[in-house]
């Protein structure tokens, strides 16, 4: 999942994932890598994620659910954390 972050994200941050199929609570549990706003890597593994800036996370629920993929369906393959 790619993120844009508006505050200060670490490993086991709680956060909402909010999809097409509902709202659910979870945990950020890794950071795979910090992204330019262009999608470059920029750090593997990154300690934190700071204001403003894109990463790619693993996220845990505890459910399993459906996501379609932005390319496929535009209207539902987006993901909305906060």
């Amino acid at each position: 999942m790619a993120l844009y972050n508006s505050r200060l994200l670490t490993t086991n941050s709680i956060c909402m994932l909010y999809t097409n199929m509902g709202i659910f609570d979870g945990k950020i549990s890794k950071i795979i890598s910090q992204l330019s706003k262009t999608g470059e890597i920029i750090e593997k593994d990154p300690i934190y994620i700071s204001q403003n800036e894109c990463a790619v996370i693993e996220f845990a629920i505890k459910k399993t659910i459906d996501v379609d993929k932005y390319k496929d369906v535009k209207m539902t393959g987006r993901v909305i954390m906060l």
